[in-house]
């Protein structure tokens, strides 16, 4: 909506939980996502943060950074450790402990029942 989002792009928060498993992974979701924001998606991306990945996926995300492409591969950031050095890390990164949701620390209470209901607001 703002002009100045639309230059910079949008960015994304992938948070996987606390300690997530290798099976939880849904190869085929991700897949999809990553062609939709390449392809079919109108939008610019200014960063993507994948956090709480599974230890085992750390190993593999340089492969996975490769099928994205080089465009979303700069973007990508994994970012790892407890939800205070989450935290910590994305306040280097201007995303602030209060613009984050509560599950991984920050103050942000997320509605998602509101947020749709305003949305469908602005949009009528």
């Amino acid at each position: 909506e703002e002009k100045e989002t639309q230059q910079r792009g949008i960015i994304f928060v992938n948070n996987n939980g606390n300690n997530p498993e290798i099976r939880q992974f849904d190869r085929v979701l991700v897949g999809k996502i990553a062609h939709s924001l390449q392809h079919e998606i109108p939008i610019i991306i200014g960063a993507l943060y994948i956090l709480h990945i599974p230890r085992l996926l750390v190993v593999f995300m340089n492969v996975i950074k490769h099928v994205l492409g080089s465009g979303i591969s700069k973007q990508m950031k994994v970012v790892g450790g407890s939800n205070q050095m989450i935290l910590q890390k994305l306040d280097k990164h201007g995303m602030y402990k209060e613009d984050m949701p509560v599950d991984i620390g920050g103050d942000l209470k997320y509605d998602n029942e509101s947020w749709v209901r305003q949305r469908v607001e602005a949009e009528s």
